[in-house]
């Protein structure tokens, strides 16, 4: 028995993303399953829930070696990039806020650019689209973010991107070189030294024109699981060496047992442990009683009556099991 297709909705859903197409679904007659005589896909056709979302079309996948592998198309991937390009990472360290605070904060600080679209994941991190790549650039080259008194961690969006690879290790601080010759200040020069730490990603305003000759500051990924240098080592085309220094505009900690940033576990308890030697070591106070000098010690320090015991012609007995309040 034949069954007649849904002619597809010729109009596409306008509240769908514009990357997005609007296809009814069409299911080969040989797999429809139906119920009450009507087949499945005729079901949501022409109700809310199809007119809310999106969709679908059945695809056949490729068997390989009696595998079913599903294959993209490169040109749907291509506009999905496209789509998302202009999108930045956002993480905020030790803190995990809501979309209206995050929303709250580029509408204060970020006010040169468009309203963005903001998206939030259960990973702990947000991605802001924004409406140009001009307001993306001006967001990521903006130098360091505070929110809440926390550092935000802001990075482009990429194909590859990996949350738990790329926030949590690998972020982008801004370097300062200072004292930097100025004849090592081109694009050639800052990138070879810039390398040397990590991978440049651009140069601020100032320093492109040199407006600003006591140092040169640089935006660089770096992995922060590494140490940070202080210094770098650079040699001239003559073959002289020096050691350039290196500033961090933000120094950021990394916990190598919770794979966050924020704190270090090893460090606090190593301050704990010191904490109670230090307890344990403490010297002994003085106690002055009738002009003269006693040292004594918490635990060896004979315990003085109540004022009000004394005023009433009372002391208080040693602890005991018959512990009574004698009468002086």
């Amino acid at each position: 028995m034949m069954i007649k297709e849904p002619m597809a909705n010729p109009n596409p859903n306008p509240k769908l993303p514009p990357h997005t197409s609007s296809v009814m679904m069409t299911v080969p007659a040989a797999t429809k399953e139906t119920t009450g005589g009507q087949a499945w896909n005729t079901l949501f056709t022409g109700t809310k829930l199809a007119k809310k979302g999106m969709s679908l079309v059945f695809i056949l996948p490729k068997v390989q070696n009696g595998e079913k592998v599903v294959e993209l198309s490169k040109i749907e991937i291509e506009k999905e990039c496209a789509y998302w390009k202009q999108t930045i990472i956002l993480y905020v360290i030790g803190a995990s806020p809501t979309i209206a605070t995050v929303a709250g904060f580029i509408a204060s600080n970020w006010n040169f650019a468009s309203k963005p679209r903001i998206y939030y994941h259960n990973d702990g991190y947000f991605i802001v689209r924004f409406n140009s790549m001009e307001d993306r650039n001006e967001v990521i080259y903006s130098g360091p973010q505070l929110l809440n008194n926390r550092p935000l961690v802001i990075k482009p969006w990429s194909v590859k991107f990996d949350f738990a690879k790329e926030v949590l290790k690998i972020i982008p601080l801004w370097v300062k070189f200072p004292n930097l010759p100025l004849n090592y200040w081109s694009m050639d020069s800052l990138s070879r030294i810039s390398s040397g730490l990590g991978n440049p990603l651009y140069v601020d305003e100032c320093t492109t024109q040199m407006e600003r000759i006591s140092y040169a500051r640089v935006l660089i990924e770096l992995d922060i699981i590494r140490p940070r240098p202080n210094s770098v080592k650079v040699a001239d085309p003559h073959g002289k060496e020096f050691d350039q220094a290196v500033a961090y505009d933000w120094k950021s900690i990394y916990c190598g047992t919770c794979c966050q940033l924020g704190h270090d576990c090893s460090k606090a308890q190593n301050q704990v442990g010191d904490t109670t030697c230090r307890v344990q070591e403490r010297q002994p106070r003085a106690v002055h009683d009738g002009g003269q000098d006693k040292r004594q010690t918490k635990a060896t320090a004979k315990p003085r009556p109540p004022e009000n015991l004394k005023a009433q012609g009372q002391e208080p007995a040693a602890k005991g099991p018959n512990h009574k309040m004698r009468q002086a």
